[in-house]
């Protein structure tokens, strides 16, 4: 099944993690992506960013 999250927090992040790992295909929506992929610091709860994650 494919599917669409839109945001990049931590709960997007482990939703999409398990969704992959049951085989299904996972998309991430943002507003701007390059801006998000070029995020190098923790967010607000101390978890890397979004683009140490997508690695």
């Amino acid at each position: 099944m494919k599917i669409a999250i839109i945001g990049t927090g931590m709960v997007s992040q482990k939703l999409a993690a398990h969704l992959v790992g049951q085989g299904h295909g996972v998309m991430i929506g943002t507003r701007n992506a390059a801006e998000t992929l070029a995020r190098t610091a923790p967010d607000g709860m101390g978890n890397p960013p979004f683009s140490a994650w997508h690695k």
